[in-house]
């Protein structure tokens, strides 16, 4: 038996129930379904009940990252910690590249000129997108 403990994870649970009870013909494509992973889960899922928000500039995002990345595209989510004392934790969103750097780069680039630099600002330098190459 699982518990969940967070309410994005029953929220989740719900929506991937009402996607199944959904007609075939509105149901998303398996593909077209966020891939989101988890580095360190406990410390992630700390930060994302503390700050929710990010929730939900994820599934927002979600649709964008889709149109210059692909439908396969696939986000792990990592906490980190900087070195200054002062320096507040950040989740950073790796988006996992699995072609050249080159081209890579500009995906990530087009992403955030025409997306992510006008809607960063909502999360107060909380959450950011980065590439990590495979």
């Amino acid at each position: 038996m699982t518990i969940y403990t967070s309410n994005t994870e029953l929220r989740d649970i719900t929506l991937a129930f009402e996607q199944i009870n959904a007609p075939r013909s509105s149901r998303p494509s398996l593909s077209a379904l966020p891939k989101i992973h988890y580095r360190n889960a406990p410390q992630v899922r700390e930060f994302l009940a503390v700050h929710s928000e990010i929730n939900t500039f994820l599934e927002v995002s979600w649709p964008v990252l889709v149109k210059y990345f692909g439908q396969e595209v696939e986000v792990v989510l990592q906490v980190l910690h900087y070195p200054d004392e002062q320096a507040e934790p950040e989740l950073v969103g790796w988006i996992q590249v699995y072609n050249d750097v080159e081209t890579g780069m500009q995906q990530f680039d087009a992403f955030e000129e025409e997306w992510f630099l006008d809607h960063a600002h909502e999360l107060n330098s909380r959450f950011n997108f980065n590439l990590e190459f495979k």
